[in-house]
């Protein structure tokens, strides 16, 4: 039984999927684009199975489900991505729904939509060094400075604003 390993780009996912209706994971095959998904996803639907034909028919079929819904391999029937645009449309809430697919799909950039302001794409790569328990976790820029008093803070600042061919301002720290 393999054990699954919490992504870092889930809470990345959830956020986006907070303020819009979708996600479209992308990355190379087996970096675990599906796997994350299915574990942030209430129900799912696996295009690759040819159920391309049955959608055609049945768009119903594409969109029910409990949300947010993941629709995986979408990519081998690129036109499904108009259906989910459409459904988001309609609906206009948030958490619908999360594409995935290890290859971008071909097609013609006139018959499909962009998907801007309704669908976020998100790249996935392997797993980073923390995830893999061989690393320290991340640091966050500003936690670099917490604590920092505004002596060292105007410092700083001085040191990226007025730096180059700009004339730079001394401070005490300086001398």
């Amino acid at each position: 039984m393999r054990v699954y390993i919490e992504r870092l780009i889930e809470k990345k996912i959830k956020r986006k999927l907070s303020i819009i209706p979708g996600v479209i994971i992308e990355g190379a095959r087996d970096v675990g684009k599906t796997e994350t998904a299915i574990r942030l996803c209430n129900s799912s639907i696996d295009i690759s199975v040819d159920i391309h034909k049955q959608v055609q028919v049945n768009n119903n079929i594409l969109t029910s489900g409990e949300k947010p819904r993941l629709i995986d391999e979408w990519q081998l029937y690129p036109l499904l991505f108009n259906i989910v645009k459409k459904y988001i449309g309609e609906v206009k809430e948030n958490n619908l729904f999360i594409l995935t697919g290890s290859s971008a799909p071909n097609i013609d950039n006139s018959i499909i939509h962009t998907g801007a302001g309704r669908v976020a794409r998100i790249k996935m790569y392997t797993l980073t060094l923390q995830e893999k328990n061989i690393s320290l976790k991340r640091v966050d820029f500003l936690d670099l400075f917490n604590g920092i008093n505004k002596r060292v803070w105007k410092w700083f600042w001085n040191r990226i604003l007025y730096s180059g061919n700009l004339q730079r301002r001394t401070s005490k720290i300086d001398r």
